[in-house]
């Protein structure tokens, strides 16, 4: 599929689309039969869209390097409400059991509650960056540029777990599979 101008940041699958974000700002809207681009959606944000990501009947983007997100409903593509996080530069997103979870460059996560767009908690206990987010089963994956990933909770959203990775320069990716966690390192060590 082409109508990028930059690399693609992040994909999401919706039914019958495929959605893709990068830095050239707006979401493209692909149907999954025909690869048609049905829509470009002009989002608004200056710097682009670092991240992508279903909760509910919304979608939600975040700006590269930007503080707040954007929920948007998904069958006229309006933005419904933009929300100031208050976590410096936003840099994942995952959804949890129905609610937005995201990671910041303070260090912390914050939840957010679907519909009201409210915070209703924040995880403390990164030190840096906060640039993955998985959810695992019972549990909430977070990786930091802090080297270390840190294992939630998804109940009490306690720390059950702080995994220290060995990458010298954070952690900026991770996967779950077969019961083996994997982390991606960063550019100065690109390493698994």
């Amino acid at each position: 599929l082409e109508g990028r101008a930059t690399h693609v940041h992040d994909l999401g699958v919706h039914g019958d689309w495929l959605l893709s974000c990068s830095l050239d700002v707006p979401v493209r809207v692909w149907d999954r039969t025909s690869w048609a681009c049905l829509r470009v959606v002009q989002t608004g944000h200056e710097n682009g869209i670092w991240r992508m990501v279903e909760v509910g009947e919304w979608v939600v983007t975040s700006e590269f390097n930007g503080a707040t997100f954007k929920v948007w409903d998904q069958q006229e593509w309006t933005c419904l409400k933009t929300v100031a996080t208050g976590q410096g530069g936003l840099n994942s997103m995952t959804e949890c059991g129905g609610v937005l979870v995201t990671g910041g460059s303070y260090g912390a996560i914050k939840l957010w509650e679907q519909g009201t767009w409210t915070c209703v908690r924040t995880l403390q206990g990164h030190t840096n960056w906060v640039r993955d987010l998985v959810v695992h089963g019972d549990w909430l994956l977070s990786g930091s540029a802090d080297k270390t990933v840190r294992v939630w909770d998804r109940t009490s959203w306690e720390c059950l777990r702080v995994v220290r990775t060995g990458h010298t320069n954070g952690v900026f990716s991770l996967a779950v599979h077969d019961g083996k966690l994997y982390c991606g390192g960063g550019r100065r060590d690109p390493t698994i």
